[in-house]
């Protein structure tokens, strides 16, 4: 009687955490500008041209391309684009909690304990979905978790194919996995021929990711997106990293509890990961000291919850045999019938307009994303009007085929614009040209504007050469050779590649980031003057150049 009892009992604790996730994933599913760069690379990928974002320029605008090609083929089988990113996220969330189930040893308690922040977590809600890769980075890590914690035959391939899934998904997950690879290398040197077989098997599971940077390499003439080379730029990037964590705390306070009570957990059950763990965050503070952080507040924060999340599964497993820790797993369980059925029947997305101009103020270029574009590109948005906003009317001004424009954002309104302009991105993102200037000194965090020379214009225009300083044209030259040429094996392209990857054109960049001149609105510059344009920042300008 009381296995019956206790099987219905995790019978409904099952149904209805599960009836509560899906009731919070599609009420915060939601698209971020951004993912409409990703999309007009996934329009022309189905239109035969290619991995491209201009029409025959080759660039990579996408920082995941393990979320791009995932993104593809949920785009083929739906045929809804906006549609299958959301659902596309809801399958890799899924997926990530039967990886957690598997670490919970099917262990209710500690299962809906562990989870549990996926619905309380504000940068865990959030981006859940957006469009963007955070569901993978979500997917990635706790497969790595799950490969470090229960791989036991060919240890080493399965950690390398997990390794290479977080570097497909995006390079800067390798900082808070690195002390966990050191830790088991360090134990496979101890071991009788257990080096070289971990080394072996590791390298083979590395495979596809070394494919993956080869094909950059050669196809794109970077082993890094393009997107790297535009943010990465340095700047007083400890300052803001500061101010970052400063408005983490405000906005997700939960977030530092479950990275501080992971840690504890860690050393208190004296968890052989502990260390391993303990530098691995100290690793992620680095790295976002290090780059500034990001302006979506709570994003840079998804992988080490995760991580933090899916090791104390870990820990907790190896000591549920203890009364006192199955004392607290039970009662777990049973607080989360409760607590989940007062969410369900109380739950709402509380002081979120559905007008765009009731933006959150920002701070210090950091903003709560998902409150922007809430009642734009919200799903319930999308499924009643379509996707709206002040971003998606700029397109109407980008129409000619043969214009060339600059777009001070590019996410939707070149989606929208038509498929044959050329947008020049003064952020670089989708430009290799650029991306080797100098920012503007006023650049917000992940928007690092570049000055536009006319001189670039000029060329791009009348499709030759058109600056007079030779350095400066030496590097033009580079850059058409790796982004438009088209014999991509030819040794004058491969000379070009290792001549911008090795800085040979420093000078050369210096004296194109001349200062610029301001524009504002929807203007048309003649290119006639030796000067540069810019947007100064704001992201509703769309510039056509005559």
């Amino acid at each position: 009687m009381l296995e019956v009892g206790d099987t219905f009992a995790k019978r409904v604790s099952f149904g209805l955490f599960f009836v509560i996730f899906l009731y919070v994933f599609f009420q915060y599913a939601w698209l971020t500008e951004d993912a409409f760069i990703n999309f007009r690379v996934l329009e022309n990928m189905r239109g035969g041209q290619g991995f491209v974002w201009n029409p025959g320029e080759r660039v990579q605008v996408f920082t995941s391309a393990l979320w791009l090609f995932l993104n593809y083929f949920a785009y083929e089988i739906s045929g809804q684009i906006f549609q299958a990113a959301i659902f596309l996220s809801l399958l890799l969330v899924s997926a990530v909690m039967i990886v957690f189930y598997v670490l919970a040893e099917r262990r209710t308690g500690l299962f809906l304990l562990s989870v549990s922040p996926f619905l309380l977590s504000r940068s865990l809600r959030d981006y859940m979905t957006s469009g963007l890769e955070t569901p993978l980075v979500m997917l990635a890590i706790t497969f790595f978790v799950l490969a470090l914690v229960k791989a036991k035959i060919h240890r080493g391939l399965w950690l390398g194919l997990a390794t290479s899934m977080c570097l497909l998904t995006r390079h800067d997950i390798f900082v808070v996995v690195l002390p966990f690879l050191i830790f088991e290398i360090v134990g496979a040197w101890g071991r009788p021929h257990g080096w070289r077989h971990f080394a072996v098997g590791f390298a083979a599971g590395l495979v596809p990711f070394l494919l993956w940077t080869g094909f950059s390499l050669v196809y794109f003439g970077l082993p890094v997106p393009n997107t790297a080379r535009a943010k990465v730029v340095g700047g007083d990037t400890v300052a803001q990293s500061l101010m970052y964590l400063e408005y983490m705390r405000h906005f997700d306070p939960l977030a530092y509890f479950a990275l501080a009570g992971s840690l504890l957990l860690q050393f208190s059950v004296r968890s052989k990961y502990r260390f391993a763990y303990l530098v691995s965050i100290f690793f992620f503070l680095v790295y976002i000291a290090s780059v500034g952080a990001d302006y979506m507040i709570g994003r840079f924060f998804v992988g080490p919850l995760v991580l933090s999340l899916a090791l104390s599964v870990h820990a907790v497993r190896d000591r549920s045999g203890d009364k006192d820790v199955s004392t607290l797993l039970s009662s777990a369980r049973s607080g989360l019938i409760i607590v989940g059925m007062l969410l369900l029947l109380g739950f709402r997305v509380n002081n979120e307009s559905r007008y765009w101009d009731a933006r959150p103020v920002f701070v210090s270029g950091i903003v709560d994303e998902r409150h922007v574009y809430y009642g734009q590109t919200d799903l319930e948005t999308i499924a009643q009007s379509g996707v709206l906003g002040h971003f998606k009317d700029n397109a109407r001004h980008m129409r000619d085929p043969g214009g060339i424009y600059m777009a001070c954002n590019i996410g939707m309104a070149v989606y929208y614009a038509d498929r044959a302009v050329r947008v020049i991105d003064p952020l670089a993102l989708s430009d290799f040209f650029l991306a080797g200037l100098r920012p503007l000194p006023s650049a917000r965090i992940g928007h690092f504007e570049r000055p536009v020379p006319i001189e670039y214009i000029k060329s791009l225009q009348q499709e030759r050469n058109a600056f007079t300083d030779a350095r400066v044209a030496a590097y033009f030259n580079d850059t058409l050779l790796i982004t438009r040429s088209h014999e991509l094996f030819s040794a004058e392209r491969f000379r070009a590649i290792y001549r911008v990857l090795t800085g040979a054109h420093s000078e050369a960049l210096r004296l194109a980031s001349v200062s610029p001149a301001l524009v504002g609105g929807f203007v048309e510059v003649p290119a006639t003057e030796k000067t540069s344009v810019a947007c100064a920042g704001a992201g509703t300008r769309v510039i056509r150049f005559k």
